[in-house]
This record gives structure tokens, C-alpha cells and sequence, in this order.
């Protein structure tokens, strides 16, 4: 399969041969990070599921006709693969700058003055820096930003599907702090943080709350904003905000590529067999959760509002590019 697919790729490009598709660039460019970057994916590193150059290869052929397989492999020139170097430089970009300033203009700290350093360091040991779902890895974010004390992770989805109770969490991990940072790897629609954001910012005592996610899609952007206007004592500052043209959405969006217009239908068309014979708990449509049409492959796994052609498996058969491993059984 493998040897077919590269003759097929080969096929494309002779067919342009003024690259008006810019298929040779894109070749290179998938070469290129299938050596540096595309290896780092985790789901797939026991083997199970075979090299990244072999997983395009099945992918790829699990299209029904060339034009479809076609334009799958061109979808890869917007696909947004984000590594593990890159997820901890945004760790220490959360600390380092967002955090650092929501904290100094909190305190209004005069960074001028000879006691600014001690009052910093002060606001910061007031500080309880949390997670909103384990999929954010509070451990690493501590120790790459060699935050000294910490003695709880405190992780809210868990905390409030178990007998919340505000008072005595205010008791226990509040105990000497007055600001809470609020952080989270990945947001698609938003509805995971929702819940977390509320009980932070109408706990009793009114801390100072930062919404702080390394990555976020529009739709759970706009929910930040709304969420800042209802609580006065919420903050939010991301360190990445995604645009809405980078997103394949069920409808098209200003600024978009012209090629999404074709892939769009690619994503109907092919969902069927996205799909397979068998009941699939998580099948939220062509468009992935919320509809989010999302291009985005984390490192440690592919979020459920990324296109299902990309991570799903199913009887059709129907190979995936990145395997999604669900939190519910498949």
C-alpha cells in the first residue's frame, strides 16, 4: 500500500506540472515532519498502529474514489500539529507572561520600586494555580516553571462530580490564597471549562479568577468572554486563540482557504464510512463535537472536536491519520 500511495502522489503532482496546487511544496513539507514532528504522537507509539507514513498511506486509500483521496491529502497542508516542546513553551509562556501580568496588575505592583520583587513573590505564593480537566498535566506545568510549595493538585472536573462543597474547599486549598488560575491544554466548545469557571468565581470569599487556556477554538472563546462579562472577578487570557477560518465548519467562514469549499463536502460525502456499521457513543457528526470542524492533533491526543475522518477507526473499513483514544468505551 505504501508503494501505491507514493505512485499516487507522484501521479498528482506530474498531473501539475506548474504547481499551481502546490502539491511537490506540501510532499516536502509532510516529509519534513514526519521526521521531526509527527513521531512525537502518543496514541500510536506502542506500534499498534503502524508509522505515521503508513497510517497516510491506509488513511489516505480508505477514500472511496481519487478525487476524495486527493483532497484528503491536500487537507494536510492546514492540518495544526501541536508537539510536546510546543506545549511546554506555552506552559512557561502561561506563567512567565500571563499569569506574571494579570497578577502585577492585580496587585498594582510598581515594578519601578525596591519592594516590587518581595510583593510579587508574595501574590505569588497567594496564588492557587489549578487545572481545569486532568488532561492539562498540572504536574509539569509546576515543575517546568519551578513553582516551589505546591502541595495539591487540584483538578476541578473530578472535584465537581464528587459532593462539591465550596465551604471547605475554601477551608482546605484556599488556605492563605486569594487568586485562582484556572488552566486547561485545550478548549473546543467550552462546555468542559463552564462549570469550573462558575464554581471558581462564585465561591464565597470572591477570589481574583484567570481563565488561562494554552489553546482555544472560537467557540470557546466567545464563552470566555461572556462568561468575564457575568463575573467581575474573572480574567481570561489565552495564550492561543485560534481564528475562525482555520476551522472546516459546517458553514463557511470569512477569510477561509477557497479549498474548504471542496473539503467541506469531502467531510459530508465520506462520513458514512467515518462512521462504520457499528454504534459509535461519540459520533457528533462530520464536524466533530459542537460542530467545531477543528484541524488540531495535541501530542498526547486528538480532541473530539477535530474532524472524525482524521482520528476515527471504524468496520468500513475507515483508517485514521492520528487515532483518537476516547474516554469512552468505542
Amino acid at each position: 500500500m505504501q508503494s501505491e500511495f507514493i505512485e499516487q502522489v507522484s501521479s498528482w503532482i506530474n498531473a501539475d506540472p506548474d504547481n499551481l496546487l502546490g502539491l511537490r511544496g506540501l510532499k516536502s513539507k509532510i516529509d519534513f515532519l514526519t521526521e521531526i514532528l509527527y513521531g512525537e504522537y502518543r496514541p500510536t507509539l506502542a506500534g499498534t498502529h503502524g508509522e505515521f507514513k503508513f497510517r497516510l498511506a491506509q488513511w489516505v486509500a480508505s477514500a472511496s474514489n481519487d478525487a476524495q483521496r486527493k483532497l484528503m491529502f491536500m487537507l494536510l497542508d492546514y492540518l495544526f500539529f501541536v508537539g510536546k516542546h510546543e506545549f511546554d513553551a506555552m506552559y512557561m509562556t502561561a506563567y512567565s507572561r500571563h499569569i506574571a501580568q494579570w497578577i502585577i496588575f492585580k496587585e498594582k505592583i510598581n515594578l519601578s520600586a525596591c519592594s516590587a520583587w518581595d510583593e510579587a513573590r508574595s501574590a505569588l505564593n497567594k496564588t492557587l494555580y489549578t487545572a481545569i480537566t486532568d488532561s492539562f498535566n498540572i504536574g509539569d506545568f509546576i515543575r517546568l516553571n519551578s513553582i516551589q510549595g505546591i502541595s495539591t493538585r487540584f483538578i476541578w472536573e473530578q472535584a465537581l462530580k464528587i459532593d462539591w462543597d465550596p465551604g471547605k474547599f475554601e477551608s482546605n486549598a484556599m488556605t492563605g490564597k486569594n487568586k485562582i488560575v484556572l488552566l486547561e491544554d485545550f478548549v473546543g466548545s467550552g462546555s468542559q471549562m463552564h462549570n469550573s469557571v462558575i464554581a471558581a468565581c462564585e465561591l464565597p470569599s470572591k477570589p481574583q479568577v484567570l481563565l488561562c487556556p494554552l489553546i482555544i477554538c472560537p467557540t470557546g472563546a466567545d464563552l470566555a468572554r461572556h462568561l468575564c462579562l457575568k463575573y467581575e472577578n474573572l480574567t481570561y487570557s489565552p495564550v492561543l486563540e485560534l481564528s475562525r477560518k482555520d476551522f472546516v465548519a459546517p458553514k463557511a467562514q470569512t477569510g477561509e482557504p477557497a479549498l474548504f469549499n471542496e473539503i467541506r463536502k469531502l467531510v459530508t460525502d465520506v462520513h458514512p464510512y467515518v462512521s462504520g456499521n457499528k454504534s459509535w457513543l461519540q459520533n457528533y457528526g462530520p464536524f466533530g463535537y459542537g460542530e467545531t470542524g477543528a484541524l488540531i492533533v495535541k501530542y498526547d491526543n486528538c480532541p473530539d472536536n477535530t474532524l472524525p475522518l482524521i482520528h476515527r477507526k471504524s468496520d468500513t473499513p475507515w483508517n485514521p491519520l492520528f487515532f483518537r483514544v476516547s474516554r469512552e468505551a468505542l
